[in-house]
């Protein structure tokens, strides 16, 4: 065939060119899906496999060989946190609390227990150990700016007449006078707490007052120890301020009292023999059982726990209609497991631990460091402490 008649076939034939395109088209999308299939197909075999489509990879040993060198440096990285530690000359206490950070440890007699944290609580921005005791001194070593500590002392009965002129000038600036304390008895107030309220107020000194806790108490002693704190805020002004949108902070009120008080949960003096969270057969997830035997007699550890609980909630009610701004304080154990935290979260922290540092996984605004301090102008042994001011991490950002 000559080219004349290629020529007359073309001229024949004009869509012979385009069909051959749109066939080139169809069969390269073809291609395209059925590479998209067996993609798709690989994908969910080892989506459904697990870490059998991970073995197709690696071959078993290693697999092996990368979890034992996993966990050979995480052991290596602990042993060396430890050495540390120790070398240091770092107590046991402090160094396990740094290194369960995400626990509360607690030291009875020699034995350590281990207690997780609660859901609903506003965690510790501040960094485990970072508040260290220096004698009666405190020092922050952590990275956190614009933390604020301000040293004070709790006065009592036990202080006797205080040298009020002399701890004006001592570089105190925080002082607590303790109303009373409630027993299974009833209120019994301080005999000094008049007396020390007057003095502070003559000197233009801000105090804040604080209510010890024995035992949960029923309406008469709660209202009778809430009578007294709010006798002394009717008398010397003061009242809960509104929250400082930017800092975080209670605002100041013009009075003499500062409208925090104290509520200070004393130790129990007996705990039961098994404080492991789960003990008495109530399961690892509440972690109840764990209560002192003074507190209900029979070693209930569930029933006690809503005995302080409502107890704290009835007075904590009763101090903010006296005008007040309710405080929990308590020892690492009483936080733990003698009440239910996670439902008196809005109250602000007092938190009692006289170790040689602050370790607690939740926010707290006071620490009292030391039940045998000395402070200028005061008689006897000091219940030292300070207050904390920590703003709020979306305030640090902005």
């Amino acid at each position: 065939m000559d080219r004349n008649s290629n020529k007359k076939e073309a001229a024949e034939n004009p869509n012979r060119a385009r069909t051959f395109y749109y066939v080139n088209i169809i069969l390269l999308c073809a291609l395209t899906l059925i590479s998209l299939f067996f993609a798709l197909v690989v994908f969910f075999r080892l989506r459904t496999r697990g870490t059998d489509g991970v073995r197709k990879m690696y071959t078993e040993k290693q697999i092996r060989n990368i979890r034992e060198a996993a966990a050979e440096k995480e052991k290596k990285d602990l042993l060396l946190r430890i050495q540390t530690s120790l070398e240091s000359g770092q107590s046991t206490t402090r160094m396990l609390r740094e290194i369960f950070d995400d626990s509360i440890v607690v030291v009875e007699d020699g034995r350590y227990y281990f207690y997780p944290m609660v859901d609903g609580v506003k965690k510790n921005p501040l960094a485990a150990a970072s508040l260290v005791r220096d004698g009666d001194m405190i020092r922050y070593e952590g990275e956190t700016p614009a933390v604020e500590i301000r040293r004070g002392v709790l006065l009592t009965d036990e202080n006797g007449k205080v040298d009020w002129d002399r701890l004006a000038g001592s570089g105190i600036t925080e002082v607590t006078i303790r109303a009373g304390t409630v027993t299974e008895a009833g209120f019994l107030p301080d005999s000094q707490f008049t007396r020390n309220c007057s003095s502070a107020a003559e000197r233009e000194l801000r105090f804040r007052m604080s209510i010890d806790l024995q035992e949960p108490a029923g309406a008469d002693v709660l209202e009778d120890a809430a009578d007294a704190v709010r006798e002394m805020i009717e008398r010397y002004g003061g009242s809960a301020g509104a929250i400082n949108e930017e800092s975080g902070a209670p605002e100041e009120s013009a009075g003499t009292t500062d409208p925090s008080v104290i509520l200070r949960i004393l130790p129990a003096e007996r705990l039961s023999e098994e404080m492991a969270p789960g003990a008495a057969g109530n399961g690892p997830e509440k972690s109840e059982g764990r209560e002192s035997l003074t507190d209900t007699g029979a070693g209930d550890g569930s029933r006690s726990e809503k005995k302080w609980t409502a107890s704290l909630k009835s007075l904590c009610g009763r101090i903010e209609d006296a005008g007040g701004a309710p405080v929990i304080g308590a020892g690492l154990y009483t936080f733990a497991a003698r009440i239910d935290l996670e439902s008196l979260t809005r109250y602000d922290r007092w938190l009692t631990d006289h170790e040689e540092a602050a370790s607690f996984p939740y926010r707290f605004s006071f620490w009292e460091y030391s039940a045998e301090g000395n402070a200028e102008g005061v008689p006897a042994s000091s219940i030292l402490y300070v207050y904390l001011h920590i703003p709020d991490p979306e305030v640090l950002e902005e």
